[in-house]
């Protein structure tokens, strides 16, 4: 399970085909596909930009890891030959920190809620469910993400190394003490007014 997954080079050139029909009729286009621990996909090309009608967006919210479209440039808004600009801000959720928090909340609560049922308001986990089986990683004590299950059956910790015996501790005699130096007498002030 997980959000995204790297499609066959198939399912990819269907994807393109179809993305490229509906991308030249609209006049706003958001992008936002990203793949854990990959450089984001290229999902509209070039041509699919010229193919856009003049004064038409498109926004590239993966632009930070590569970008979904060919001639985004992270931090910048571009303007092609045509007339399409290409938005490539960086860290959108913090230029729209309150509408982000916002949506994340809303989707943090609809998530827990499914967790719910509704009638006796106890707590009902579907382990058949696609969104729970993708984001459960423990379960009962063990471990049941595919993700993570290798990584729990084995060990985490090396066997600690043999510790040394320490030398039993010898009684050090005790340093004789210093008699503290006698401080110093502060020198007479002179008189500003001469001798009285």
């Amino acid at each position: 399970g997980g959000y995204a997954k790297e499609m066959s080079k198939e399912y990819q050139a269907k994807q393109a085909a179809l993305t490229a029909e509906h991308i030249a009729k609209q006049d706003i286009v958001i992008t936002t596909a990203l793949i854990p621990g990959r450089p984001a996909p290229k999902l509209v090309s070039a041509q699919m930009v010229a193919s856009m009608k003049p004064g038409s967006v498109l926004v590239d919210l993966a632009v930070e890891r590569g970008g979904n479209v060919e001639g985004a440039v992270p931090g910048k808004v571009v303007t092609t030959a045509n007339g399409v600009k290409i938005v490539g801000h960086l860290n959108v959720p913090g230029r729209v920190a309150a509408s982000a928090s916002l949506l994340y909340a809303k989707n943090l609560f609809a998530f827990l809620e499914t967790m719910v049922d509704k009638g006796s308001k106890q707590i009902a986990i579907n382990r058949d469910d696609e969104l729970v089986k993708a984001t459960m990683l423990t379960d009962a004590g063990k471990v049941v993400h595919p993700n993570f299950a290798k990584a729990a059956e084995t060990p985490s910790e090396q066997a600690a190394p043999a510790k040394a015996e320490k030398p039993a501790k010898t009684e050090k005699p005790a340093a004789a003490k210093k008699p503290a130096a006698p401080k110093k007498a502060a020198p007479p002030k002179k008189s500003s007014q001469g001798d009285a």
